[in-house]
Parts: C-alpha cells; sequence; structure tokens
C-alpha cells in the first residue's frame, strides 16, 4: 500500500508540474520556444546544477529532494519469494508430503501464489506438480486452499455452494460442508464465521493421464484434515 501511495504521490507532483508549465506559458510560441528560462537556484543566488549533470535522484535549486530516475534505494520485491508467513501457515495446515500422496507424484507449494489478504482474513495456498525438464508428460495437477478465518470479513461471504456444478452435502463436517465437481474435484466447509475451500484441478494438454488419477473421497479426506488443524 505504501508503495502505490508514494506512486500516486510522484504521478501527482507530475502532473503539477506539467499543468504549471502550461499556465505559466505566455505570448508568442516562437518566442517563448527561444527564451531559456533561468533557475535562480538557491537562496545566495548560486545557479542550479542542470538536469544532463546529475543521474538518480535530482536536488533542486532549493535543496530539497526531487524523486527522479534513480529510484528508491530499497530493494524491488521478488514477487517469488511470496509471503513467508503465508507460505509457514499453508505448511501447517497441509504439507507437500500430503499433497504428494494426493497426486500420486512429487508436489510443491508454488510460493509466487501463496499469500495472506489481512483485510480479507485470508489465507490462499496453491500446490502444483513438481516438472520433471526431461519428462515427456506435459500435464500437471493443482490443489489450492482458501482459508477465511471470519476476521475481519465473514468467511460466508466466500461460501456460496449454490454457484458450483453437480453439487452434494458433506456429513459431519462443521456447520454445513459440500463437494461439487466445478473446477475439478471442489469441496467447502463453513463453521462459524470461518470458511475453508478446497479444491483439485488437473491441466490435462490431451493424453488423459491423469483422468481419474484422485478421487472424491480423498479430497474430501484433505479438507477434513485442514478443517481440523485451521480451527
Amino acid at each position: 500500500m505504501a508503495g502505490r501511495l508514494r506512486t500516486a504521490a510522484v504521478i501527482g507532483v507530475a502532473a503539477l508540474a506539467l499543468v504549471a508549465g502550461a499556465c505559466g506559458g505566455s505570448g508568442d510560441e516562437d518566442d517563448a520556444s527561444d527564451t531559456t528560462v533561468a533557475d535562480p537556484g538557491g537562496a545566495d543566488g548560486a545557479p542550479a546544477t542542470s538536469g544532463d549533470e546529475t543521474s538518480g535522484d535530482e536536488t533542486s535549486g532549493n535543496g530539497s529532494s526531487v524523486v527522479g530516475t534513480g529510484g528508491s534505494d530499497d530493494p524491488a520485491p521478488d514477487a517469488a519469494a511470496g509471503d513467508d508467513a503465508a507460505v509457514n501457515r499453508c505448511d501447517e495446515l497441509l504439507g507437500e508430503d500430503e499433497v504428494a500422496e494426493l497426486f500420486g507424484e512429487p508436489a510443491e507449494l508454488d510460493p509466487a501464489l501463496t499469500q495472506a489478504e489481512p483485510e480479507l482474513g485470508a489465507l490462499l495456498c496453491s500446490w502444483a506438480t513438481v516438472e520433471v525438464a526431461s519428462s515427456a508428460d506435459t500435464s500437471s495437477q493443482g490443489l489450492s486452499l482458501n482459508v477465511y478465518s471470519g476476521d475481519p470479513v465473514a468467511g460466508i461471504n466466500f461460501y456460496d455452494p449454490t454457484r458450483e456444478t453437480d453439487v452434494e452435502p458433506i456429513e459431519d463436517l462443521g456447520d454445513e460442508a459440500f463437494l461439487a465437481h466445478t473446477t475439478g474435484i471442489d469441496t467447502g466447509v463453513l463453521d462459524g464465521e470461518r470458511a475453508t475451500l478446497l479444491s483439485y484441478f488437473v491441466v490435462d494438454l490431451g493424453d488423459g493421464s491423469l483422468e481419474g488419477r484422485v478421487s472424491d473421497a480423498q479430497v474430501v479426506e484433505l479438507l477434513r484434515s485442514v478443517h481440523g488443524r485451521a480451527a
């Protein structure tokens, strides 16, 4: 959020400078193009440093800092690094070994797609097949887990079985739970203010090698495990 605010502030300053320049011009356009406006520099009248002589963050004649092309000294965030706290929490709820057992092949948590969203009270986790470069198998499996704690937003706002396909109830789990087949094998449980959604899906490029590999019962069993750990 702070990054977006800083970006918006810089854009706002640049826009104000352009507007001020447009309003400050007067008279004949040819006269304006031939006229050089001197920068009065500092209070002692010292000349200001021109833009050609500086790089990175520039300094104006009155000593104030102006954002230039150099940017911040802080390193840019690595999108692939994800959210460490979210990654750790996802590992607590569902281990890679458990996902690998479901897939029947190695699996890994994708940190780039794993994050916490505190403003929603949400934790988003994503696992996928570990791809082997030498393998001719172009199909893959995925598992997504979304947990909505209910604070500050009630989990029921993210839980809506009526939007799913081929829905049936899951007995003896939370206040209510469902099994559906919208994107693959989709499950969810609502328990008080907390909602948990777990979905298994495949990316099958036509060879049909993953068809029927994972059963509804396997995904439901994982949902039960996650629900108990998230309590």
